[in-house]
């Protein structure tokens, strides 16, 4: 290295011919490499072109199912209401009946006769009131039945979600 630094060093011009090749170089070096560039640049336009595509046709599908579950449970809906409207028509018949059942009874005393033809009325008054009372037990026990299921269901999800924050709790 010492022998080396002691003599001059040679110090010459790049010659241009040189100098022109290395500029063509690097020029087709870098066209290649824009065109590289650009060509996977295209290709990832594409590829999330495409995923946007697939996201809205997705988006579409989910807007879709939710109208259709929204029609669906307006329906139900429609349908409890309708339910409903016809326990309380029930409820009100029951009660005009038991009320007709009393006024016959009332009048049964007035005369034999009639009192004849009004226990024929009262046992198919009767008849129907037992049917319908039946059918009202049978709704209650129903009731009952799924009121305790709801809280047997209630307690079950208490004991869980302690479960749930036993495990969720930092251990000391």
């Amino acid at each position: 290295m010492q022998a080396w630094r002691k003599h001059p060093q040679i110090t010459t011009a790049v010659p241009a011919p040189l100098v022109e090749r290395l500029g063509e170089f690097a020029g087709d070096l870098w066209t290649a490499a824009l065109e590289l560039a650009n060509g996977r640049l295209q290709a990832e336009r594409e590829a999330l072109e495409r995923l946007r595509q697939e996201a809205e046709q997705m988006r579409q599908e989910a807007v879709g199912l939710a109208d259709q579950l929204a029609a669906e449970l307006d329906t139900a809906r429609a349908t409890v209401d309708r339910q409903a409207a016809q326990l309380a028509a029930d409820a009100e018949t029951i009660d005009q009946l038991r009320e007709t059942l009393r006024i016959q009874k009332r009048s049964m005393a007035a005369a034999t006769y009639r009192a004849n033809i009004s226990e024929v009325a009262r046992m198919e008054l009767q008849a129907r009131v037992d049917q319908l009372t039946e059918l009202l037990w049978l709704e209650q026990a129903a009731r009952q039945e799924a009121e305790e299921r709801v809280r047997a269901a209630v307690e079950e999800a208490a004991q869980l979600r302690g479960r749930l924050a036993a495990f969720e709790r930092p251990k000391e």
